[in-house]
């Protein structure tokens, strides 16, 4: 199901990190069916574009995407069970501005936010789940839990999908 973010969320992500929200998210959506993305919000095409991703939907604004970096990084850094996911040389990107986004910042993103994240392919056209609950294996219900969700446009290049093909509803 496609069930995105909301303002009442973002709100509750600013005053959790004392950030401020530049742009409410004002629409309101009610679940509907998972299908290719409509309606996207186009990031600024740089290494960073999956943290202004991040950023846009926490803040409604790209300029926060380097303080998301790091504390994606300090996720990584302190919690045991995202440590065990990753190899030793595996985890490099957050220490370096200007890289890419490896799978284990994404999955350490999910969890951050506290907010399953899911990321449509245009190659593949598929949407891959990183699953906030990916420690304890609590499947995704999407029917009442809000996620994030992003298009991959090429390997490295991430848009916020704020809106998905209607070919039903729930």
């Amino acid at each position: 199901m496609f069930y995105p973010v909301d303002e009442a969320w973002q709100y509750d992500k600013c005053f959790k990190w004392d950030l401020t929200l530049e742009k409410p998210f004002k629409y309101i959506q009610m679940p509907t069916f998972l299908n290719t993305p409509k309606k996207c919000v186009k990031m600024q095409r740089d290494k960073n574009s999956f943290f202004r991703a991040i950023s846009y939907c926490v803040t409604g604004t790209e300029i926060n995407h380097q303080i998301f970096r790091k504390y994606v990084a300090r996720e990584i850094l302190f919690n045991r069970a995202i440590q065990k996911l990753y190899k030793e040389n595996e985890f490099i990107s957050c220490n370096i501005q200007n890289t890419w986004a490896t799978k284990i910042e994404i999955i350490a993103s999910a969890v951050l936010l506290d907010t399953s994240i899911f990321i449509y392919s245009h190659d593949t056209q598929t949407w891959d789940v990183y699953n906030k609950n990916i420690i304890d294996n609590v499947p995704v219900d999407t029917s009442f839990e809000k996620c994030i969700y992003l298009r991959q446009k090429s390997p490295n290049v991430y848009d916020l999908v704020q809106d998905v093909e209607h070919r039903g509803y729930f």
